[in-house]
């Protein structure tokens, strides 16, 4: 999984071309970066991640996968599809991104 660092560093991030590098040897590769290219469609990459994952720094989060899987409108009120470009959709700030899960003390 792509995890996207979006408005804070960890330090942990690795650039744009090692990124393309793990997932071009391993598709199930787990790596954090602050590239945006990453989150994109299957169908717009050579080498395409099992999952992709931006998290801002308040811990909001938006899920390639359950954006994709349409099973509900958790992140935007329409029908997506691979051929939608959801990297400009996510520059044009059309997803509602979705709270951190709360842990229970």
């Amino acid at each position: 999984m792509v995890t996207i660092h979006i408005d804070f560093t960890d330090n942990t991030e690795v650039s744009y071309i090692e990124g393309l590098e793990l997932l071009k040897n391993d598709s199930s590769a787990s790596f954090s970066t602050n590239c945006l290219s990453f989150f994109v469609t299957k169908s717009y990459t050579k080498y395409p991640s099992d999952n992709v994952v931006i998290i801002d720094k308040c811990g909001k989060y938006v899920d390639r996968n359950e954006l994709m899987s349409n099973k509900n409108n958790t992140y935007i009120d329409r029908h997506m599809r691979e051929g939608h470009n959801i990297y400009k959709m996510l520059i044009a700030d059309v997803f509602t991104w979705k709270q951190p899960h709360k842990i229970k003390e």
